[in-house]
């Protein structure tokens, strides 16, 4: 029978204090109100608070987190008499608010000395640790299950490979712990056959490979160091296949020594090495006779090889390349595009440059263009373009030279607007200093008059100047100056030139201007060119017709991300025979016309990557349209 005890909590405590100030464990008593009765040290840390400031306080009181789980089982416990063991706990404490820790609770009722239940002993034992390191080594045990289920699935599905274990004992000898089905198209051989006799494994290794094999093993076993070689293997049916194998050793305790590998028959892959080398003689002849220059890198920039049909056309001798960078070899800002062209080439896939050099005293351009060909290798070759640029840049010098006859012969057919614009300012300023010199000869003008006037003249100058600035940028043959352009501003610009025009042709000029557009990438003067020759058009198309039907528009609107100019006119039309030959050289339905002007709009546009095309309006006229793409895209 239980021996009962005091119901005196103080009698209580003293014979439990040499117990608690020595147990391993948390220890506490609570009565049946819920009210420590006492505590040990351990307990009381893991609360947070000291433990004398637990005596007489609640469960709530102390372990406000934890109280509404525990406290049932203390009502359990007190109401039935049984104990409760090993009842796990989580939650967190004052001590670690932030950490969710786990304990195992065991709750015994506590008796007076007539037997009945006057509080509830309980012992806590923090197994949060345990609990972690357990979690832990289940996570590795199931790490190591599902390697060796996905080593299991995928050495049975690897072709002509065999995956193994082999273990050394350390009295010697080997034993095969484990094969993949591979090893019929490895060794020739069953699975079963190789696990029950191990040995077969060396009897099919060719006798002049089975010794350099032995040694290479027996230092991997005693070093402990991976196992790489290649040897020959003779099948069951007589047939020699080459095998590459590979494993890694580790120690098993008192077991011996524990290899896992596995082992190619790489029989194939030997027969296309062996074509290859067969073919090196026709690659190099081929590459030799190629009219480019051909070369061959490694990722990093440093020359491999290099095949040139005549080694006068090289920077340097043929044997100066073979194993250099082509920091070393080429000058240096060549050599700076070079490497930046071969990073691209392994980042992208592909890239290309143009570069110069000078050869023997004269400047020769190269295009190179790079590929892949192997991994860690680049395939360049290189072509001479030097004659082929010359003729574009010649080309290309005729192209700006005929632009600047056509921006001339549009001056010449604005030349009497242009001469009145410019009389305009010239004339009030010739009449502004009569004026001022009648004044002050009579004395009859004030210096506040005297700056007005001044001012006037002062204005009247600037104005002038516009016109014979805007005339000098007109007729100049500097190179095209491609530059970030608003094209509303470009068009406000030609409104200034056809300003006296507009109003000597009785034209009636509309601007539809969208705001917000991106920027172009053009050559400003060009642009202008353009839109005047578009629009020059589209005043002379009208002049048969009534004067208040003299409209002309001028839009600008995005598409596609780039930016649409129309030039609309309520003139006569296009003839539908003529539509697909307008932009044809030296094609003109004027009776005077060269066939220039359309032809120079095209070479513009098309230059900066935009179109242009004409359609015929519903109603009256036609309208041209070209497109131009944002400077950001232009390239």
């Amino acid at each position: 029978m239980r021996q009962p005890v005091s119901a005196d909590p103080t009698v209580l405590l003293e014979e439990l204090r040499n117990i608690y100030a020595t147990a391993p464990v948390g220890l506490c008593c609570v009565d049946s109100e819920m009210r420590y009765v006492s505590i040990n040290d351990q307990l009381a840390q893991a609360n947070g608070r000291p433990a004398s400031a637990h005596i007489g306080r609640t469960l709530r009181d102390m372990i406000p987190q934890l109280a509404p789980l525990v406290e049932p089982t203390y009502r359990r416990v007190l109401a039935s008499g049984k104990p409760e063991l090993n009842v796990e706990l989580v939650g967190s404490t004052d001590a670690e608010p932030n950490a969710v820790r786990t304990w195992l609770c065991s709750y015994s009722p506590v008796h007076d000395e007539e037997n009945r239940i006057i509080g509830v002993n309980t012992v806590v034992q923090d197994i949060t640790g345990l609990r972690a390191a357990a979690a832990a080594l289940e996570e590795v045990n199931k790490s190591l299950r599902q390697r060796d289920e996905f080593l299991h699935v995928v050495g049975n599905k690897l072709p002509q490979a065999m995956l193994f274990r082999v273990v050394h004992p350390p009295e010697g000898g080997f034993q095969f712990i484990y094969v993949s089905k591979g090893v019929t198209e490895v060794l020739g051989l069953e699975a079963d056959h190789l696990l029950r006799e191990s040995t077969a494994f060396f009897d099919q290794i060719v006798e002049d490979d089975r010794t350099r094999f032995l040694d290479a093993m027996n230092a991997a076993i005693q070093n402990l160091t991976p196992l790489d070689q290649t040897v020959r293997v003779r099948w069951p049916d007589g047939s020699i296949h080459w095998c590459v194998i590979r494993s890694a050793p580790r120690r098993l305790d008192l077991e011996g020594v524990l290899c896992e590998g596995v082992m190619f028959n790489t029989t194939d892959l030997k027969a296309a090495q062996d074509a290859l080398i067969d073919s090196q003689s026709q690659y190099h002849a081929m590459l030799s006779a190629l009219p480019d220059l051909v070369f061959l890198f490694s990722n990093d920039g440093r020359y491999l090889d290099v095949h040139p049909r005549d080694d006068s056309r090289l920077f340097v001798p043929a044997n100066q390349f073979i194993g250099k960078t082509v920091s070393e070899v080429l000058p240096p800002e060549p050599a700076r595009d070079f490497a930046r062209c071969l990073d691209r080439v392994v980042a992208e896939g592909s890239a290309q440059m143009d570069y110069s050099l000078t050869v023997d005293g004269e400047t020769r351009r190269y295009e190179a263009r790079m590929v892949p060909c192997d991994p860690g290798r680049v395939l360049a070759i290189v072509r001479d373009v030097t004659e082929g640029k010359r003729a574009q840049d010649e080309a290309e010098r005729s192209r700006q030279e005929l632009a600047h006859i056509s921006r001339v012969t549009l001056l010449g057919e604005i030349t009497a607007s242009l001469a009145h614009e410019l009389n305009q300012p010239l004339t009030a300023i010739l009449a502004n200093a009569h004026a001022v010199r009648h004044s002050l000869a009579a004395k009859r003008i004030t210096e506040a008059e005297t700056d007005d006037v001044l001012q006037e003249i002062i204005a009247a100058s600037n104005r002038a100047g516009d016109v014979i600035r805007r005339l000098r940028t007109w007729l100049t043959r500097d190179q095209p100056a491609l530059q970030a352009l608003e094209v509303n501003q470009v068009v406000t610009d030609v409104e200034r030139l056809l300003h006296s025009e507009l109003i000597m042709r009785h034209v009636n000029l509309r601007l539809h201007l969208r705001k917000g557009l991106p920027a172009v990438s053009a050559d400003r003067v060009q642009l202008q060119q353009v839109i005047l020759n578009l629009a020059l058009n589209g005043i002379e198309a009208m002049q048969d017709r009534p004067v208040s039907a003299r409209q002309l528009t001028i839009a600008t609107s995005l598409a596609n991300r780039g930016v649409l100019v129309s030039v609309r006119d309520h003139g006569t039309g296009i003839h539908p025979e003529h539509m697909d030959r307008l932009f044809d050289p030296f094609f003109s339905t004027k009776p005077t016309g060269l066939g220039v002007g359309l032809r120079i709009c095209w070479s513009i546009v098309t230059g900066y990557g935009g179109r242009i095309w004409a359609e015929n309006n519903a109603d009256a006229g036609a309208t041209f349209f070209f497109t131009l793409q944002p400077a950001a895209e232009f390239v």
